[in-house]
């Protein structure tokens, strides 16, 4: 029986460490950005995403997630805090800033936005993005938008 027991302790350590490691990057998200109504328009034809959850960081490129990924094309987006504080008074220095980074990919070029939003504590936060985005040259251009709704939770 000790055998038993030294090796349900073992398991327990494995499974406690995988745990940690496991939960250990949300531990430094500040908060969740829900992307709901995600919609890109290229050339006319409207194509609908699935709704994602980026995690809001102090870090840059960290937590990005997929909104949209088709043909040679990928949109991708991460949150992150805003750390620059403004001059304006008492209420300013309250303020919840975010910048959303948005970033589009195709055929070996890369266009990066970035959107930022400041909050007042008691306002709710709820972002509007809409941003477009020309890849390419001459015959091969392409006019890509993308527009969402994000919550902060």
């Amino acid at each position: 029986m000790p055998a038993l027991n030294e090796r349900i302790m073992y398991l327990l350590k494995i499974t406690l460490i995988l745990t940690a490691l496991l939960v250990a990057p949300l531990a430094h998200a500040q908060g969740k950005l829900l992307i709901t109504n995600i919609t890109v328009n290229e050339e006319g034809i409207e194509t609908v995403g699935s709704d994602v959850t980026a995690l809001i960081t102090a870090s840059p490129n960290k937590g990005r997630v997929v909104l949209y990924e088709k043909d040679g094309v990928q949109i991708g987006a991460w949150v992150r805090t805003n750390t620059h504080h403004t001059s304006g008074g008492s209420s300013a220095k309250n303020n919840v800033g975010i910048i959303v980074v948005l970033d589009l990919v195709a055929h070996l070029q890369r266009e990066k936005r970035e959107v930022g939003y400041s909050f007042l504590p008691e306002e709710e936060r709820i972002l509007r993005i809409a941003e477009k985005f020309t890849v390419g040259t001459g015959k091969t251009k392409r006019k890509i938008t993308v527009s969402f709704i994000g919550k902060i939770e």
